[in-house]
């Protein structure tokens, strides 16, 4: 394992703010047809040791897996083979995004009025100053930019460090955010309603509310095809919500029981098949006796609408972000390494 000291340097930004829009209409739920869950514990699996607790998880455009530390000071990459590289840093990161040229961008605990942005190449660290405080997801927009889920805002860097924070309803703690193709950033958020889904139009800055409830403003969003965005909220047992953002309908599946959702912002992903996948804690006992006793993924898929449940194996920690390979392969960060599920 090769270690590497990394010295930060601090950047200021200037901040732009815009107007927030009214909620938008939306129509009652419906109930989702799915069929009952596989449950497959395998072979399949393998685990990368690491340093820390690790939180979030990106696919570099090298097709290197990065891991933020979470409750250490390092950034720690993986080779497709699980080699891996550590690099110690001067803060702590939480969530993380790469952008095109391979640069990677986090959030981090300990000074939340920041994003961090490392050079792999030249090992630089770079800190660009916010007015908020961002402790959610954070997402290469398509537009070539970083953007970021923050207390009262959702952030904007370009690559030059320039700073744009839009006002949105107060979001708590660490919702997700997701681009969908028609330029619209999804993300959790508190309202009139409770904690309802959100978007932000990323050309005009208008926000609107959506009659769409997510368990908090905590947890991962992603945006799907045809106009579709996918969560989770987590009960007993969870549920897998699809919204139709052009008809405003929501559909609703139950979700494998003893499986609930990670509440990290990076926790959903959609494989290049087309299916939904998210990490989750596996649990063990009955009504409020559960507890934790592992992790495991579970798999969506959209044309079936069938669940599969993967349970880690003994010993693996449960997931929190969730990143599927071009290969189809499954990579989650899980306590102190990451775990990995390769599909035959």
């Amino acid at each position: 394992m090769a270690f590497q000291r990394l010295t930060p340097a601090l950047c200021a930004a200037v901040a732009v703010l815009a107007g927030c829009a009214a909620p938008g209409p939306s129509t009652p739920p419906l109930r989702g047809f799915a069929q009952e869950p596989d449950v497959r514990q395998a072979s399949m699996w393998r685990m990368f040791g690491a340093i820390g607790v690790l939180e979030g998880m990106v696919r570099a455009p090298s097709g290197d897996y990065w891991a933020a530390g979470g409750d250490v000071a390092t950034l720690s990459r993986f080779t497709p083979s699980g080699k891996l590289t550590t690099y110690q840093l001067a803060y702590v990161p939480s969530e993380i995004t790469a952008d095109r040229s391979g640069n990677l961008w986090f959030t981090n605990a300990r000074f939340p009025k920041a994003i961090l942005r490392f050079d792999p190449a030249t090992l630089t660290l770079e800190a660009f100053g916010l007015t908020d405080e961002a402790y959610g997801g954070i997402t290469l927009g398509y537009d070539g930019n970083i953007w970021f889920v923050e207390q009262t805002h959702i952030g904007k860097l370009t690559a030059e460090g320039a700073l744009t924070e839009y006002p949105t309803p107060v979001i708590q703690g660490a919702s997700g955010l997701s681009w969908s193709a028609n330029g619209l950033i999804w993300f959790g958020a508190s309202g009139p309603l409770g904690y309802q889904l959100a978007s932000l139009n990323a050309l005009s800055g208008s926000v609107k509310l959506y009659n769409a409830k997510v368990t908090s403003s905590a947890g991962s969003v992603r945006a799907g095809p045809n106009g579709t965005v996918w969560y989770v909220i987590t009960g007993r047992p969870d549920q897998l919500v699809r919204f139709d953002s052009i008809n405003k309908r929501l559909t609703v599946y139950r979700a494998p029981r003893n499986f609930t959702a990670s509440p990290c912002s990076g926790a959903i992903s959609i494989s290049p098949s087309g299916s939904i996948w998210y990490a989750t804690q596996r649990l063990r006992g009955q009504g409020f006796g559960k507890h934790v006793v592992g992790g495991g993924y579970i798999r969506f898929d959209i044309k079936s609408k069938r669940f599969t449940a993967y349970a880690s194996p003994k010993g693996y920690d449960w997931n929190c972000d969730l990143v599927v390979g071009s290969r189809g392969e499954v990579w989650s960060t899980a306590g102190p390494g990451v775990s990995v599920l390769y599909q035959h």
